[in-house]
């Protein structure tokens, strides 16, 4: 596993906002032990913090944040047709710099859109910038978790809770009716969890993510 963190704010982002969120990075250390990375673009207010677990393609070519374009990519995931998909990319003159399944998720993004959604076979949570707007998505049976917090500076994203709740602050959940789906069940329903302003992306889910505001969400 691997772990990511993102800031998708509705203003420029500040110094304190990059010293918080490598902190929030490092808090996720113990989800990816052989690297860390991140990348930034202060005028949209948009950070990418990424914890690696080196799986497939052991190099430092793999790491993470991997960028291709205006596109940015940090990611949890286990693709397992990659190589089909690369083999694809590469007959229409896609170039690639690694070995790995992550920079093909990104380069089949360029291509397909949301489309590659349909295509893939794994299991993955990853945010994707192309410049303009963040997508974020979760595999069919949210095997990778993503969880996202809401403020009024817009926008935060995280492989875990922990982080992302001391970021936006969160009020615990005050329903009884969740509450007691809780003790029932043993975990909330997603998108529900024990805080009023933190979501977790339920199995199979897509959120776009635009001057820190969602923009469109579907499951």
């Amino acid at each position: 596993m691997c772990g990511i963190f993102a800031l998708l704010l509705n203003r420029p982002l500040t110094d304190a906002d990059i010293f918080k969120a490598r902190q929030a990075t490092q808090g996720l250390a113990h989800r990816g032990p052989d690297g860390t990375g991140e990348w930034f673009d202060r005028a949209a207010g948009v950070y990418l913090g990424h914890r690696r677990l080196a799986i497939i393609d052991l190099t430092s070519k793999s790491d993470q944040p991997i960028l291709s374009g205006e596109h940015v990519i940090i990611a949890n995931c286990e693709i397992y047709n990659y190589l089909e998909i690369r083999r694809d990319l590469i007959s229409r003159g896609t170039q690639f710099a690694s070995r790995g399944d992550t920079e093909t998720l990104l380069k089949a993004w360029q291509v397909w859109g949301r489309g590659i959604l349909d295509r893939l076979d794994g299991m993955y949570a990853f945010v994707i910038w192309d410049g303009h707007s963040a997508h974020l998505a979760v595999d069919p049976f949210g095997e990778k978790p993503l969880v996202w917090g809401s403020c009024e500076d817009g926008i935060v994203v995280s492989s875990e809770m922990g982080p992302l709740v001391e970021y936006v602050n969160a009020d615990p959940c005050d329903s009884e009716e969740k509450w007691a789906a809780y003790f029932g069940l043993g975990y909330f329903v997603p998108p529900e969890t024990a805080f009023k302003n933190v979501f977790r992306l339920p199995a199979s889910s897509y959120m776009c993510v635009a001057g820190g505001e969602i923009v469109s969400r579907e499951t």
